[in-house]
């Protein structure tokens, strides 16, 4: 500290001095007492009290601005990668209950078919395979560390169709082996209509092709099935032809179907309305997440500044940056928290309104 630039004292009643201080050890409020004269006597004769000088010391605002700045975005980060993680814990979770699935599946194949040469179609194998196949994927997924959304990710993609299709799939194979039941008693109804000579006919042949069990893929549960629905359609004709009964009659009163072919499992795929969803809620989410970040850096940016250095407050220590990060992510965290409540209040409350019956 130095005292400079002192005015002539015959120029005026009081000296002038110019006070100069260097070399702060760093942010903080400095204090302390500058005796300009005497104390007793003072510069005129009278006692001189001491001069109470406070120095505040802060760096420039676009530190702390900065700083709150950066804390957001980390914040927003970690949540777009725990967002992933989260997305890929909850694949595996899916991915565990394939099994299940399979068990609910496989008991009601077996029960329909239980003794009979066609309980030999099994889909255990190739069910191994492909949830080998989804869990290869998952874990790419996982070792791309530096993504922090699986939007574009094709192996997430991947997985999620693969699932997808894995349970259309096991709901085909559950309702499998009542169709070969199907299948199983026309071709009884044929061969003991007393007719000899549709023993010898190429539908009988084709059905007690369909009818030999064997393993198979999950791919081949959909064609099989479209075939066993028209072997027994077929059948069912052929007995019509020999018979004279009427033919949708006949098929209703033993196979309760008509014999327009429609497979249960032929319908319309919902998979491009599922993926336009999907497309449609991951964009909206995104969008959601940078209007909560954009909205957390002016939140954070206005209460932050104004508590910890708008006004007549030192700041520039270790200290003061580390409660301004802490206080821009808590801000976005709470956001994030207010958010996910809001959601779960919302999504409860349109459970809970009437659907209309149409």
């Amino acid at each position: 500290m130095t005292w400079t630039g002192t005015k002539n004292e015959a120029m005026q009643k009081y000296p002038e001095a110019t006070l100069s201080i260097d070399d702060f050890s760093g942010a903080g409020t400095y204090s302390g007492s500058i005796i300009l004269a005497d104390e007793k006597q003072g510069y005129d004769g009278k006692a001189s009290n001491p001069l109470e000088l406070t120095i505040l010391v802060k760096d420039h605002w676009w530190w702390p601005a900065g700083m709150i700045f950066v804390s957001v975005l980390i914040a927003f980060a970690v949540k777009r990668y725990l967002g992933v993680q989260r997305l890929v814990w909850n694949m595996r979770l899916e991915e565990a209950s394939i099994g299940k699935e399979y068990q609910e599946a496989e008991r009601k194949f077996g029960a329909a078919t239980a003794g009979k040469q066609y309980g030999k179609y099994s889909i255990r194998n190739d069910l191994e395979v492909q949830r080998q196949a989804v869990l290869a994927l998952i874990s790419k997924v996982e070792k791309a560390w530096g993504i922090t959304s699986v939007d574009e990710n094709q192996d997430y993609k991947d997985a999620s169709a693969l699932l997808l299709k894995l349970h259309h799939q096991l709901m085909a194979w559950g309702d499998f082996g009542d169709e070969l039941v199907k299948l199983a008693d026309a071709l009884n109804s044929v061969l003991n209509s007393g007719h000899m000579n549709l023993s010898t006919a190429s539908e009988v042949a084709a059905a007690e092709k369909l009818l030999a069990g064997t393993p198979i893929n999950m791919a081949q549960i959909d064609g099989l099935s479209k075939e066993v629905l028209q072997a027994t359609q077929n059948l069912n004709g052929l007995l019509e032809v020999q018979t004279g009964a009427t033919g949708p009659t006949l098929a209703k009163a033993m196979f309760g179907f008509g014999l327009k072919a429609v497979h249960p499992h032929s319908k319309s795929s919902p998979k491009v309305t599922d993926e336009r969803r999907a497309s449609f809620l991951a964009r909206a989410i995104r969008e959601g997440d940078i209007a909560i970040a954009i909205f957390a850096i002016i939140i954070a940016e206005l209460i932050g500044l104004n508590t910890k250095y708008l006004g007549f407050k030192a700041f520039g220590t270790v200290k003061d940056y580390v409660d301004l990060f802490v206080w821009g992510a808590g801000t976005k965290a709470t956001l994030d928290i207010v958010t996910v409540l809001l959601d779960r209040v919302s999504s409860s409350l349109y459970r809970q309104l009437p659907r209309s019956i149409s």
